[in-house]
């Protein structure tokens, strides 16, 4: 009798470390969260992302004083004066709402 308990603790025990070492009872590595997806940036950088890359290009001598001069009007310019696309987007929008309703 005393044997067959001494072969049934010893199995138990052999399945306890088993268990244990394979981190099955919430002693193995924690699991690590997921990265968080990037931002979507959209393709066109801002005018304000272009001036400041204009700033920077300056600084560091990449651009001449006179360049860089002629680049900032060019670009507060752009800037000013709406674009093909975000002029016909008020349009698009329209025309899909009407679509919807009919």
């Amino acid at each position: 009798m005393k044997k067959q308990q001494i072969i049934i603790l010893v199995a138990l025990l052999t399945v306890l470390l088993s268990v244990s070492a394979c981190g099955c009872l919430g002693g193995g590595k924690k699991k690590e969260k997921a990265a968080p997806a990037p931002s979507v940036q959209s393709e066109t950088p801002t005018t304000g992302q272009e001036a400041i890359d204009l700033k920077k290009a300056h600084d560091e001598k990449a651009l001449t004083d006179e360049e860089y001069k002629e680049a900032k009007e060019k670009l507060l310019k752009e800037g000013e004066q709406p674009t093909k696309e975000s002029a016909e987007q008020p349009k698009q929008e329209q025309k899909e709402t009407e679509e919807k309703a009919k």
